[in-house]
């Protein structure tokens, strides 16, 4: 007993032995294994693997591999299918200055510098009637986007500011699917070009060609569409709103104190009281015809109401005699 039981023991030692031998070789297989699971890059082209997207053989191709944070296999990067980034810059100044042609030049020369264009200009004096007579410009001037920080930055260095607003607006989604709703026009309109050729009735001949023609105006329209907004995203619109003053108001970067504020506000009432009694004055110079036929109307009308009473006034005292003179006198 002791002889089979010692043999049994050896067998099983043995059988464990084995298993142990046989568990490592099968981890470490599995260990060079794991990176086997998915083909490489070149593995799936050579193979004809079409499971995995273009995008991805490409940046495999080109190396553009990022490693994972484990220390694994490299995880892939996927490039972005088209920027949806698409901004409309839009800025609005409004300027005063007291050396109106100087700084109107300056602006000119801005615009000029960063390769942008006035679309319109309004340069206009204000009313007659008034003394001071200060000049006025309305500016609207497009500038390229990439200048578009610079220019701001330009104006507001160089220019008296009152008041500055900016606003960016994407317009990324409405511009791709106005993209796309364009290109299924275009194919529609392939499409209904080659049943035009292969129509052999006077009735579909007629129905393809109105379809045709609708589809053109709307791929137009589209067309339209998109080329307004590569103006306004090629293009930022800066509107320049510039008055001429005798004293400039404060700036969006002035703080003035109380004493300083006092005297502005005392010297601004003194200037208004000035120029409202010089656009009196102009005013009364404009109208003076009116005015002299004005008052010597009210003179015939003050002279002839007094004739007019005493002639009034005559005739009763007149009706009253003859009221009291007896008749056998009459």
């Amino acid at each position: 007993m002791k002889r089979y039981v010692k043999v049994f023991a050896l067998i099983a030692a043995l059988a464990l032995m084995l298993c142990a031998c046989g568990g490592s070789k099968q981890a470490g297989n599995s260990g060079t294994r794991q990176s086997d699971v998915l083909p490489s890059a070149n593995t799936a082209m050579d193979n004809g693997f079409s499971g995995m997207p273009d995008t991805i053989v490409q940046e495999q191709k080109s190396g553009s591999l990022a490693p994972q944070k484990d220390g694994g296999s490299t995880c892939i990067v996927l490039p972005s299918i088209h920027d949806n980034t698409k901004v409309i810059y839009t800025a609005g100044f409004r300027l005063q200055t007291t050396e109106f042609e100087k700084t109107q030049t300056l602006i000119q020369n801005m615009v000029a510098d960063c390769g942008g264009y006035i679309e319109s200009a309004n340069v206009y004096n204000d009313s007659i009637y008034k003394s001071s007579a200060y000049k006025n410009a309305e500016y609207t001037v497009r500038v390229p986007a990439e200048k578009y920080d610079s220019f701001i930055s330009g104006v507001s260095e160089n220019c008296h500011v009152i008041s500055l607003s900016q606003n960016a607006q994407d317009v990324g989604e409405q511009y791709f699917n106005t993209e796309q709703r364009l290109q299924t026009l275009n194919n529609k309109h392939e499409r209904l070009e080659a049943l035009l050729k292969e129509a052999s009735t006077m009735n579909d001949i007629i129905q393809l060609e109105t379809a045709l023609s609708d589809c053109e105006y709307e791929i137009n329209r589209l067309q339209t569409t998109l080329n307004r907004y590569d103006s306004l995203i090629g293009f930022s619109t800066v509107t320049i709103s510039l008055q001429e003053v005798a004293r400039p108001d404060s700036g969006i970067d002035e703080q003035p104190g109380f004493f300083e504020r006092l005297g502005r506000s005392f010297s601004e009432g003194l200037e208004r009281f000035t120029e409202g009694a010089g656009d009196l004055a102009i005013w009364l110079s404009g109208h003076i015809l009116t005015l002299v036929v004005i008052i010597a109307i009210i003179i015939v009308l003050i002279k002839i109401r007094p004739a007019a009473r005493i002639r009034k006034r005559a005739a009763a005292k007149k009706t009253a005699a003859n009221a009291t003179i007896p008749p056998e006198e009459k």
